[in-house]
């Protein structure tokens, strides 16, 4: 009795399982973070360094300031919008970036798999 009422629970159990696996596939689809959440999170790392910054440089291709009393930029290097010095990654996969100063803000504009994005920074002072 107590076997044959294990077996039909094992069976029960197997016959649930696919439905299951699925359903917790499409959980795992879920909690991927899309490339766009992934950038506004680097944008906002970016946004604090540069507020944190001074004697800020900015031309096409790259913007040069001082952080924590140490030269530093940011540009387009293979792809990827970096830090320097080190090798600090905010956005990767790029094909454009530039960045350019309209009404004293900050702007980033970067291409990507044919889609365009303006980005304010951060005000000039």
């Amino acid at each position: 009795m107590i076997l044959e009422q294990a077996l039909i629970v094992m069976l029960t159990a197997l016959a649930c399982l696919p439905a299951v696996m699925a359903s917790l596939n499409a959980l795992r689809l879920l909690l991927i973070p899309s490339p766009l959440v992934q950038d506004e999170i680097a944008l906002c790392q970016l946004r604090r360094i540069l507020s944190l910054s001074h004697d800020m440089e900015v031309d096409a291709h790259q913007v040069s300031f001082i952080y924590h009393e140490e030269e530093a930029r940011i540009s387009l290097v293979n792809g990827s919008l970096i830090l320097q010095p080190g090798t600090q990654i905010f956005l990767t996969e790029l094909e454009q970036c530039t960045f350019s100063v309209s009404d004293g803000v900050l702007y980033l504009h970067t291409g990507r798999e044919g889609e365009s994005h303006e980005n304010a920074l951060v005000p000039l002072s």
